[in-house]
């Protein structure tokens, strides 16, 4: 990895400005760096400055030349398309960072794998009679290792780790421009498991909305972002937390409580805790966050409120965040302790559309928060769905119910089961109809006379399917806690990946199917590889890749090579192909093909398929890498 950071300014302009940046770029930065400066059609003094630049400083500088403003957007994607640095840092140039302001960042980053996306400290302004670089070294020093993490960097100087770059790929242009692309920046890379961070010993100084304000109608231009956002997105939950503190609460309980604001908030929800209890109840909620190192969290807010405080004046509180004024925004959801009174107010705030729930706080799982969370966002009514699992049949019945019924206990995003039965016989047809019953799920049976084969079975279902995502399953498969949301958070993550596997492999012996799903997702926290092809064993596929190349091919008949050939022509229309390394699901393997095929039909199936194939695609090349036995022995330039 090249140890340098990339510092991308998009500049219209704001001559003053521009200079008092890069003044304090040069001056305060001590970390290796090359400035990418994206000049929008500025005036000629600005440009020649600009220009100026790459002989008048010591650093290499990088000048791009658009003819008209892009806008800020266009502006940075035009400098990523440029840079190879480890770090790449966004900055306004109305801003002006402070003394060892990189450094820190980059130290930061270095020593938490898991943070893709970091600020510094901002203010408007500095303290009366301080200059910035007396500002930074004060924050330095008194905010030495302090942070808190975000749902949202903000792109006035957002630095960037090259690996989520190469995860999410560019600012989405949608956003115009500008105005939110930071915040759906952020909110892709936790959907890729990067967290977002503001680093308090860092500080840069910002004027805040110069750049937007020079270009006019700012509010309008923020409005046109916020809608596209949200059409993307969905609308972030308001969640209050009501909790009492008394003699008899343990700290067990209040570190219980900690972990469900903490869990939410990271789940990109507003939550507002309401603490009822004596003049010690901050003090014992201090000494248990620090016990449990809780973190500093933008999301998280803290009230402390007095238990005299009358019942009727509680429930007039809560009561206006349900109901919604101009004051108070709206919750859309209430959670209290299972105590006296606060269960008076579950019909008040229903009667007002605010949902609510009582939570038992002496326990925590995080299993039981993802379905508490499923059921706050609207649970999974058809217009939630997220994705339609098909799941083709034929006979096989204990086989199929093992398989349906972890799908059922391990899957946590909304999802609509499609079962195709193949036409086995009767008694199949009465026992899939029994699985329907479950109300849990929302399940669709179709029915066929005969065994129409596994890849009519499929296109049939994806003719009733409208779900954003498509899951092929094999009744063979044992699936694991959480396989569809990881899945499709990776999918999520890049809108160039198409269809992704889980991890399949043989697991080592006396390790658990969950054992080792749980092994893999410590080793690959939201990673993936990118693939040639994807296995239809257990294949999730967005929506745009079927519009795009429509059923899969029914010349495979049964099956075999039909999940070949459909990867190949999602990677010929444009998609990626990925494998998730945090997500394992288990596969019999073939024991689905041997319900219809033995041994001997079952390679002549293979070959015919095999032949189909090839004449549609070809071949593939083998390729054989022969290296110069002096290149292999230098180690260094081998690796490089």
């Amino acid at each position: 990895m090249n140890k340098v950071c990339d510092i991308i300014i998009p500049v219209w302009n704001q001559l003053d400005c521009t200079k008092r940046c890069i003044e304090h770029i040069v001056k305060n930065t001590r970390y290796p760096i090359r400035l990418i400066l994206v000049d929008n059609g500025s005036d000629s003094e600005t440009k020649h400055y600009l220009e100026s630049l790459k002989k008048n400083l010591a650093i290499d500088v990088c000048v791009i030349r658009n003819e008209e403003n892009l806008g800020f957007i266009r502006a940075v994607n035009h400098g990523f398309k440029v840079s190879k640095a480890g770090y790449v840092c966004v900055m306004n140039n109305d801003t002006a960072p402070g003394v060892g302001w990189l450094t820190e960042l980059v130290m930061f980053a270095e020593k938490h794998p898991d943070t893709g996306l970091l600020n510094p400290l901002c203010n408007g302004h500095t303290p009366r009679g301080l200059t910035i670089n007396e500002y930074a070294r004060k924050v330095a020093v008194d905010n030495k290792g302090c942070y808190m993490e975000m749902n949202q960097c903000q792109g006035f100087c957002m630095l960037i780790k090259r690996e989520l770059i190469e995860k999410i790929g560019h600012l989405d242009e949608s956003f115009g421009i500008g105005g939110f692309d930071d915040t759906d920046y952020s909110m892709r890379a936790h959907k890729a498991g990067y967290r977002s961070v503001c680093l308090h010993s860092s500080y840069v100084f910002h004027e805040e909305h110069i750049s937007f304000n020079n270009m006019g109608k700012r509010k309008k231009i923020q409005a046109s972002s916020e809608k596209e956002y949200f059409k993307k997105w969905s609308r972030h939950l308001r969640i209050a937390i009501l909790f009492s503190v008394s003699m008899k609460t343990n700290d067990n309980e209040i570190s219980n409580l900690l972990k469900i604001a903490l869990f939410l908030a990271r789940d990109w929800c507003w939550v507002n805790l309401l603490i009822f209890g004596d003049r010690n109840t901050k003090k014992r909620i201090d000494a248990v966050k620090e016990k449990i190192s809780f973190p500093l969290h933008q999301n998280i807010k803290f009230n402390y409120l007095n238990r005299k405080i009358r019942i009727l004046e509680i429930i007039v509180r809560i009561l206006e965040r349900a109901i919604g004024t101009k004051r108070r925004k709206r919750y859309d959801h209430v959670i209290y302790d299972n105590i006296r009174p606060f269960p008076l107010l579950n019909g008040l705030c229903a009667i007002q559309g605010c949902g609510t729930m009582g939570v038992d706080f002496s326990s925590y799982e995080e299993r039981r928060l993802e379905k508490m969370l499923m059921f706050c966002q609207g649970g999974s009514s058809h217009q939630d769905i997220k994705c339609d699992i098909i799941l083709p049949v034929y006979g096989q019945f204990e086989v199929t119910k093992k398989c349906v019924e972890r799908i059922v206990k391990n899957t946590d995003t909304p999802f609509r089961l499609i079962i195709v039965n193949n036409g086995k016989d009767a008694e199949t047809r009465k026992l899939l109809e029994d699985l329907k019953k479950n109300d849990s799920v929302e399940t669709v049976i179709l029915h066929n006379d005969h065994n129409i084969g596994w890849v009519k079975a499929l296109n049939r279902a994806i003719d009733i399917s409208d779900a954003p995502y498509i899951c092929f399953q094999n009744n063979d498969t044992i699936v694991t806690r959480g396989w569809l949301r990881k899945m499709i958070n990776i999918l999520r993550s890049n809108d160039k990946f198409g269809i992704i596997n889980p991890t399949w492999e043989d697991r080592p012996d006396r390790v658990s199917i969950e054992k080792y799903n749980t092994l893999l997702e410590k080793k690959g926290q939201g990673r993936f590889i990118e693939t040639d092809w994807c296995r239809g064993f257990s294949a999730v596929i967005k929506r745009e890749v079927v519009e795009k190349i429509g059923h899969v091919d029914e010349r495979y008949g049964i099956g075999y090579f039909d999940d070949v050939d459909y990867s190949v022509s999602a990677i010929e229309s444009g998609f990626i192909v990925v494998r998730a390394l945090d997500t394992y699901v288990y596969h019999q393997r073939n024991v689905s093909f041997f319900e219809v095929a033995n041994g001997s039909e079952w390679n002549e199936m293979h070959e015919k398929n095999k032949s189909i194939y090839y004449k549609k695609w070809g071949k593939p090349l083998r390729i054989a890498l022969v290296l110069d036995s002096e290149i292999v022995r230098n180690e260094k330039l081998l690796h490089e």
